[in-house]
């Protein structure tokens, strides 16, 4: 998930770069992104946890600097 993250936010080719690989108009109407780790439960069979629960997870919400204000 940290690469991720990385990918996302970094300062040469991150979404909210002078350069991002997305261009902001592809995007522009998103709030937020946001990155979990809620996809690992739900590959474990056997369900050791509460798999509803989100406290559970990591989870990253990243605000989008880019959206355009309506």
């Amino acid at each position: 998930m940290g690469s991720f993250l990385s990918y996302i936010l970094n300062e040469y080719t991150g979404l909210f770069s002078n350069n991002p690989f997305v261009p902001t108009k592809e995007y522009e109407k998103v709030d937020y992104i946001i990155l979990s780790n809620c996809v690992e439960a739900h590959l474990d069979s056997k369900f050791k946890f509460n798999v509803w629960d989100a406290s559970n997870y990591i989870n990253f919400v990243i605000p989008n600097y880019n959206k355009k204000n309506n």
